[in-house]
C-alpha cells in the first residue's frame, strides 16, 4: 500500500493522447527516471485487467502506439 501511495504522490505522468488519421493513437507518457529499465501494461476491458500492450520505461518516457476500432477506457500499469 505504501509503494502505490508512494508511486502516485511522487510520479507525475503526463499523457498525450490523440487520435490521428481513421483509428490510430499515440499515447506519450513521462515519469520519474527511478522508473527507468521497468515496463508499463496499457490495460482495457469492463475490469481493465486484460493487457493489451506493454513497453519498458527508457529516460523517464514511454510510448504506446496502436489501431483500435472505437474509443476504449484503459488504464496504465507500472512496475514498480
Amino acid at each position: 500500500m505504501k509503494k502505490i501511495f508512494a508511486l502516485t504522490i511522487t510520479v507525475l505522468v503526463f499523457f498525450s493522447f490523440k487520435y490521428r488519421t481513421g483509428n490510430e493513437y499515440t499515447i506519450h507518457g513521462r515519469v520519474d527516471s527511478s522508473f527507468n529499465g521497468k515496463k508499463v501494461y496499457l490495460a482495457h476491458n469492463n475490469t481493465l485487467s486484460i493487457i493489451r500492450d506493454s513497453c519498458i520505461i527508457e529516460k523517464g518516457k514511454f510510448l504506446f502506439n496502436g489501431v483500435t476500432e472505437a474509443p476504449i477506457a484503459c488504464a496504465l500499469y507500472f512496475e514498480v
